[in-house]
């Protein structure tokens, strides 16, 4: 599975030292990531549910559309589907967060939902 996460700041002080993280919905595995602006390769905190972390450093003031990132992970097992073949919705969650010149903490969260269905296999 692939999506992309963009992040931005349409504030009117510069975000400084963001970091955006991205937690990987439950039995997700990462498996790689781009972006551009280019921000290197994540920090992966492995757990019940795998964080992503990038280090953004200074988004300037007004800059709604800074960057993206594109993330591609393996997809969990279907546990819980309905539907033949079955289907499941997993939500991604992510985080923006940072200060500005003033020191003041800023933070934003937005998730969405990954539907994935199970390959329909017969002999």
């Amino acid at each position: 599975m692939t999506w992309t996460l963009s992040y931005g700041n349409p504030g009117a002080a510069q975000l400084q030292s963001a970091v955006l993280q991205d937690t990987l919905p439950p039995g997700f595995s990462y498996v790689s990531s781009s972006s551009s602006p280019s921000l290197g390769a994540p920090t992966v905190i492995p757990g019940s549910q795998t964080l992503l972390r990038w280090s953004v450093g200074n988004v300037n003031a007004s800059t709604p559309a800074a960057g993206t990132v594109t993330i591609t992970a393996r997809a969990g097992a279907i546990t819980n589907g309905t539907g033949t073949p079955p289907q499941q919705t997993f939500t991604s969650n992510a985080t923006l967060t940072g200060r500005d010149p003033g020191g003041t903490s800023y933070s934003v969260n937005a998730s969405a939902d990954v539907t994935v269905q199970a390959l329909d296999i017969t002999r």
